[in-house]
């Protein structure tokens, strides 16, 4: 019998003892959970996934994205019309967005309202707003 399990009166005590000295085996509590048991509902985080410091974060990563630094040195100069910049611009607690479309040059802007920042939306907002602005 280890410590822990002599301080114990039950499992579950030991298993929150475990929270506090960090000696109870996880594998002795995966195997618990997989066989119906629930020790894991005893944990101090009930076995949550937690990003660890110093890990990179991937979300909101764009595929195929071109960065600003390989474009093309005449977009960097700002001497001719017709380079776009566009941005979305999120609502209070996430809610509707706003899609923003400005010439580099001349910083004539388009903006439109969009329900939300899925991609069939933003890009349905966004083809609208150029179309529009070609015909006039």
């Amino acid at each position: 019998m280890n410590f822990i399990s002599q301080l114990a009166s039950s499992p579950h005590e030991a298993c929150v003892m475990r929270t506090t000295f960090n000696i109870f085996p996880t594998q002795h509590i995966r195997t618990d959970k997989l066989a119906g048991g629930t020790l894991y509902k005893h944990l101090r985080h009930s076995g949550k996934k937690r990003k660890q410091y110093g890990s990179k974060d991937k979300r909101g990563q764009i595929r195929n994205r071109v960065s600003i630094d390989d474009w093309p040195v005449i977009v960097g100069e700002k001497i001719r019309l017709g380079d776009w910049e566009i941005d979305t611009v999120i609502g209070k607690n996430h809610q509707g967005a706003l899609v923003a479309i400005v010439d580099r040059v001349s910083k004539f802007t388009l903006i439109k309202k969009v329900a939300s920042k899925h991609a069939e939306v933003l890009t349905e907002a966004t083809i609208t707003m150029l179309r529009l602005w070609t015909r006039t």
